[in-house]
């Protein structure tokens, strides 16, 4: 029986580990870039003992990460501990090759060349092995802690071959002589350098020199041993030696700093592989080091190259890419290496769209360096173009519009379209599609002086004071630059009666631009006042008991109401909302006071969205399996007829739980909104999703409105482990046509916008991109008080996944063919743009004030420029 039982818990034990090993590999396959993953899956193959699925985990570690020094040196003692043949021994050599190229690995490097001395003692040609320690060697021969022990292992190969030589009979004397001279020759290079106990070095070539009757060459006087150069850098090593974290890494830097001022290349280089063996998370060490390879060391291409992948798979940070695109290009790397590094670095997940805008124009500048200036290719040109093209594309369907706010890649192509292609007109249909509706910068005063400049450099005085004045109308974020550079422009190429005209022009817009922020600042100054009022309402909370017994004494100033809680969705946006003051009908015309009790409020739950068929039993049957309801409250008008919302109350707190899981759940085929009672004084309702930048979601648009959430999930989840899936719908149940997923991690959102973007999905193609809905806007007070400067309205909302409500500046319509169109036009209006310089009407919106004033009189000066709410006024009055 004790057999049988230890025989079950090993069954047992075997279960569990299997169980744990399928989960933990199935979390590694949903996400293959967690580090502490990989290290728990190691380490619990170990446990089970199962040699070939521990080579397999670590194999896609190290594809994932570049292992440290103990982790290559934990696999390779293991692989030896295993190793039955040929091939497991040769398979032990390459990790040893594969940890040199993730990190320096000192003790592995001393490891490796035992390793290699064990494999080759039987071998009669001492060349191999020599080549293993002088590449060891070239490696850490110059560390100044461990590079005695290689030293001492060199030296003790080379005097075990000359106590061979010497042993043989007849002896070779020349063989002899050259085998003690290699030996002088290790003493003497290792004298050489800086390392800790070189007195025991010196006092050791001494003994050696004296058994072996060695007399040295005249001119062959070793040098003087290096340690005046230890002493300096003996507290550097200590100190590197036994600090962590940001302290080391302020003793490496100290350290680098002083052996590029005084030591040779090569412990620059050393100290470099050691301070990123410590901490390989640096950017700046890993850029600081590719640039002394490059720029001081002239190091081959290859090299720098190997380095560059190394920094990338350490740090996938914008700058170390960046180099490494910039270093591929300048050693003259095939055009499919520097794309595959380039798809490299849009896949890593930079933190910012700015990053991502940089990232492409290095790409379009690589292409654009293709191009003779002096003789355009066409199919230079050609392609130059469409990588331009492709990043635009690219930063308008994963960040819409305000991927690129200051039209990076746009100026860009128009500047290298007169630079290397000298296209005139291609760089002017840039410039005047930057400033269209379709590409959004209409109002960006930087992207206007950009193309008033080229016309002033490029074009006539016409199309320059065209541009001039275009942007006078358009540009909203900075005005004043466009105002000064217009007066500068006209002040030096124009003639007087010009530069008069264009201080009339700029004098008028800046007080049309100054009473808009006049009216802007003071319906802010107005909204900060409403809401400290608000907040000092809520002080006289402590009155409502008086409040509530004058009305539970008949003094209510409205007879016949009653008054339902402030208690609103706290979830739901368009949940509606019950101000103090509305009246609960029932069904029998008794009419009775409620006030927000918040014991009653956590036992209960507040209904929107319904049919106004429903009524208290239907409600009850929904929730009926929720736990015991104690009352359910239709809010009605005095008609009698339902609101569309309800309350429902329970016995108790626990079914309320329940109750808001059935939130979105159809009833009569209509979704309703199920949410939490709370009190809209202490908490007024809020957006219930973030309005920043969330690179766990995507937000997905253009989708066929007979959509369901679970056609999504099925796409979607192939991506990654999926969090939620919100498909946002009518309040009739149907689709609007777009979704928002989350994702549990940032890598899966990303790969979705990569991989899902603009797949067919029931006949539509998706467009997908991160999500980062605008905060929602406040409807404007004024006429225009909200509205841009500009005189281009905004795109369509749609193109950009943009929901808020964007306002626009009020146009007059043209009028149809063959119906009056003269008259649409009043007659004022028309003398004054004859009035008007060059013949132009002005039709920029009024101040907030004006406007409203002359609306709502009707009357306007004739003398008066007319404002949008002129025109607005004499066309309703018409």
């Amino acid at each position: 029986l004790r057999g049988v039982r230890v025989a079950y818990d090993v069954l047992c034990r075997m279960a569990k580990d299997v169980a744990a090993l399928a989960d933990m590999e199935a979390e590694l396959h949903h996400n293959p870039y967690d580090y502490d993953k990989h290290l728990a899956y190691i380490a619990k193959v170990k446990e089970v003992e199962d040699p070939f699925k521990l080579r397999v985990a670590r194999e896609a570690f190290s594809k994932a990460f570049p292992l440290t020094e103990a982790l290559w040196l934990e696999w390779i003692r293991d692989e030896l501990g295993n190793a039955t043949s040929n091939g497991d021994i040769e398979f032990v050599g390459s990790l040893y090759e594969r940890a040199f190229e993730d990190y320096l690995c000192p003790n592995a490097w001393l490891e490796y060349v035992e390793f290699k001395k064990q494999l080759l003692a039987s071998s009669e040609d001492p060349e191999p092995l020599r080549e293993v320690f002088e590449k060891a060697v070239a490696a850490i021969g110059q560390h100044a802690s461990l590079a005695p022990l290689l030293w001492s292992s060199y030296r003790m190969y080379e005097e075990l071959l000359l106590e061979t030589l010497q042993g043989q009979e007849p002896q070779d004397a020349d063989a002899v002589q050259a085998a003690a001279a290699r030996i002088v020759g290790l003493f003497h290079r290792q004298l050489h350098i800086p390392h800790v106990g070189m007195d025991e070095a010196r006092q050791e070539y001494d003994l050696w020199k004296a058994k072996h009757a060695y007399t040295e060459a005249a001119g062959s006087v070793p040098p003087p041993p290096a340690q005046e150069l230890l002493d300096r850098i003996q507290d550097l090593e200590d100190r590197a030696g036994r600090s962590v974290d940001a302290e080391q890494n302020a003793v490496f830097d100290e350290y680098i700093a002083f052996e590029r001022e005084h030591g040779n290349p090569v412990r620059v280089q050393l100290l470099y592989e050691r301070a990123l063996d410590a901490n390989a998370l640096r950017p700046e060490l890993w850029l600081a080091y590719v640039d002394y390879l490059e720029l001081t060391l002239h190091a081959s291409a290859e090299l720098s190259l190997r380095v560059h992948e190394r920094a990338v798979r350490n740090c996938p940070c914008l700058p170390v890419w960046h180099s490494y695109m910039a270093a591929a290009e300048r050693l003259h790397e095939p055009q499919f290496k520097y794309i595959e590094i380039f798809q490299r670095a849009l896949q890593s997940g930079l933190s910012a769209a700015s990053d991502y805008v940089e990232t492409w124009k290095l790409m379009c500048e690589y292409f654009g360096r293709k191009i003779n200036p002096d003789a355009p290719d066409s199919d230079a040109v050609t392609e130059w173009r469409s990588s331009v093209e492709q990043a635009m594309q690219y930063m308008n369907d994963n960040f819409g519009r305000d991927g690129d706010p200051g039209a990076t890649l746009g100026l860009y192509q128009a500047r290298n379209e007169v630079k290397r292609v000298k296209d005139i007109e291609a760089a002017r249909k840039v410039y005047e599609a930057l400033t269209t509706r379709e590409h959004g910068y209409g109002g960006s005063a930087a992207v206007w002086l950009a193309f008033c400049e080229f016309e002033r450099t490029h074009g006539t005085p016409d199309s320059t004071r065209k541009a001039f004045r275009q942007a006078l109308q358009c540009a909203a974020d900075y005005p004043e630059a466009v105002f000064q550079a217009y007066l500068q422009y006209e002040r030096e190429e124009g003639a007087l009666d010009d530069w008069y005209a264009a201080r009339v022009k700029v004098a008028a817009r800046l007080e049309i631009v100054s009473e808009r922020r006049k009216a802007q600042a003071e319906k802010d100054a107005a909204k900060t006042e409403a809401e400290a009022k608000k907040g000092g309402k809520d002080k006289e909370g402590r009155k409502g008991k008086k409040r509530d017994a004058d009305e539970a004494d008949g003094k209510s100033a409205k007879r016949g109401r009653t008054e339902e809680p402030a208690a609103v969705s706290a979830d739901h946006a368009e949940a509606p909302m019950e101000a103090d003051g509305e009246h609960d009908h029932d069904q029998e015309g008794e009419q009775h006071h409620r006030t927000y009790d918040e014991a009653v409020s956590k036992r209960s739950v507040f209904v929107s969205n319904l049919l106004f068929s429903v009524d208290e039993n239907r409600l009850g049957e929904l929730f009926a399996d929720c736990g015991a309801i104690k009352e359910v409250r239709v809010v009605r008008k005095p008609t009698g007829m339902s609101k569309g919302f309800a309350y429902v109350e329970f016995e108790s707190e626990d079914p309320v739980q329940a109750a808001l899981k059935k939130d979105r759940e159809s009833l009569d085929g209509r979704p309703v909104f199920v949410s939490a009672c709370v009190d809209k004084k202490k908490n007024p309702t809020t957006f219930r999703f973030s309005t920043s930048l969330d690179p766990k979601t995507i937000f997905v648009s253009n989708l066929s409105f007979d959509i369901v959430t679970a056609d999504l999930r099925e796409i979607f989840a192939k991506q990654g482990t999926l969090a939620e899936v919100r498909l946002v719908t009518k309040r009739s149940g149907l689709s609007k046509g777009y979704a928002y997923i989350e994702y549990t991690e940032p890598a899966a959102a990303s790969r979705a916008v990569l991989n899902c973007n603009n797949v067919v999905l029931k006949g539509r193609p998706m467009s997908v991109a991160l999500s980062q809905p605008p905060p929602k806007m406040q409807k404007p007070d004024g006429d225009g008080a909200d509205r841009p400067a500009g005189g281009r309205p905004p795109a369509d909302r749609a193109d950009r996944g943009d929901r808020s409500a964007k306002p626009f500046q009020f146009a007059v319509p043209a009028a149809p063919a063959g119906k009056g169109g003269a008259k649409m036009m009043p007659r004022a209006a028309v003398l004054g743009a004859k009035r008007g310089a060059q013949g132009r009407l002005q039709t920029d919106a009024a101040p907030a004030a004006s406007a409203s004033a002359a609306s709502a009189s009707g009357d306007t000066p004739t003398g008066a420029p007319k404002s949008n709410s002129d025109f607005r006024s004499l066309l309703l009055k018409q």
